[in-house]
């Protein structure tokens, strides 16, 4: 369905070009970038597949760290970093947030070396390698529901990079 590409009004049954009744901008259907396909963006629609998903896997993700018997902490943040690869990953793509990415895990690294001191820095890479890992798999799932709605008829999949 063609809408106009500021407002989203439907465009069906009107003049194939002209000022849009909804907002007045100029729209041309029979020039790309005169009109877009798109539906408009309702965030509920766009994160509520992930979120109950990401729910879904880490509820799995918790249930096999608890059988593993691992210390509260490292479950905890485990837990966390899986689901914010799959949450992050479903919306964006590496380029977009590999920088932001480095920084807060570089911060995360600091303030864990500065709130438990008695850590050494092998401990600390341990840590970091550790999770990374679990954020990896996270990013990896994200990527895959992502690719999936993608190719779905999920009627949010054109606000979902490629």
């Amino acid at each position: 369905m063609r809408r106009c590409r500021h407002c989203f009004y439907v465009l069906e049954g009107l003049a194939p070009a002209g000022p849009c009744p909804e907002c007045g901008r100029d729209y041309d259907v029979d020039h790309p970038d005169g009109h877009t396909l798109r539906c408009p963006l309702s965030r509920r629609a766009l994160w509520s597949p992930i979120l109950i998903w990401t729910a879904i896997f880490t509820f799995l993700v918790n249930s096999v760290l608890l059988s593993l018997a691992i210390s509260t902490t490292l479950h905890i943040m485990l837990t966390v970093a899986f689901a914010a690869g799959m949450i992050l990953w479903y919306r964006f793509t590496w380029r977009q947030i590999r920088t932001p990415l480095g920084l807060v895990f570089a911060a995360h690294l600091i303030l864990l070396g500065m709130l438990d001191p008695a850590l050494s820095l092998d401990s600390l890479i341990t840590t970091g390698l550790i999770e990374s890992l679990a954020l990896l798999v996270g990013a990896r799932a994200g990527t895959s529901f992502r690719r999936a709605l993608r190719r779905s008829h999920f009627s949010h999949r054109e606000w979902l990079p490629e």
